[in-house]
């Protein structure tokens, strides 16, 4: 799952991946759309996830989703997380890249 506000991102990684190799995409654009594909699905590998959507709310939303990604890693995927942010979220479950 590449999970980001911005559609331009989200078809980029997208095309990208998909002519790298065997790679299925789900897109997400707000953290609404993060949790139905979370509850729809136990099939993810890798949720790359923006902490500026649509929906996002710090800490509490990544504890949500962790909640519910059960073996799925979950990493960071933004331009504005802050140190504080992360250190939290890394000692939660979080993975960051």
């Amino acid at each position: 799952m590449i999970a980001d506000d911005h559609q331009m991102v989200v078809g980029a990684l997208s095309d990208f991946l998909s002519s790298a190799g065997a790679f299925d995409i789900v897109p997400a654009h707000s953290l609404v759309d993060v949790m139905n594909a979370l509850k729809a699905t136990s099939d993810l590998d890798i949720i790359l996830l923006d902490l500026n959507m649509p929906g996002m709310e710090g800490l509490a939303s990544i504890k949500e989703v962790l909640k519910y990604a059960g073996d799925t890693k979950v990493i960071i995927f933004s331009a504005y997380a802050d140190a504080l942010l992360i250190d939290q979220a890394l000692k939660i479950g979080l993975n960051s890249h």
